[in-house]
């Protein structure tokens, strides 16, 4: 009988602590800071691309790559195996799109450039989803 309330009282504190844990490691990363600055980058390099000026797109990629990089390297691993699957992915997605802009843009290909800005379009699902994982976990705490 001691083992299965000790069981009961392990799996009933669990999720509050996992989701403490999150909410902690959101404030601690500044996640919803981080994450907006990659939605303001990634929106930056569609607005510049559609406007047809592309000479500053380089530097545009190249500082939402810095961003991303930075981003991965100061919140991964977080408290949540998920949380980690779906920003791992959306970073790796923006870095390789990040590159992939930067090298279009300094070569001038404007029919590449206009995959590589779908493809940072395509990552933002993914923060989108990591930014509802974290609040679930908030949610929980009340």
């Amino acid at each position: 009988m001691i083992f299965i309330t000790t069981v009961l009282l392990c799996s009933c504190s669990k999720p509050s602590s996992v989701a403490g844990n999150v909410v902690s490691w959101a404030t601690q990363v500044s996640f919803a800071s981080n994450v907006e600055t990659i939605v303001n980058d990634i929106n930056g390099i569609e607005k510049q691309y559609a406007s047809k000026d592309i000479g500053s797109l380089p530097t545009l990629c190249t500082v939402l790559g810095q961003d991303a990089q930075n981003f991965y390297t100061n919140a991964l691993p977080s408290p949540s195996t998920q949380i980690n699957q779906v920003l791992s992915k959306g970073l790796e997605m923006t870095y390789k799109g990040s590159f992939a802009c930067y090298k279009d843009g300094v070569n001038k290909k404007i029919s590449d450039l206009s995959k590589d800005v779908l493809l940072l379009k395509n990552s933002l699902k993914y923060f989108s989803t990591a930014q509802e994982l974290v609040a679930s976990y908030q949610a929980k705490l009340g």
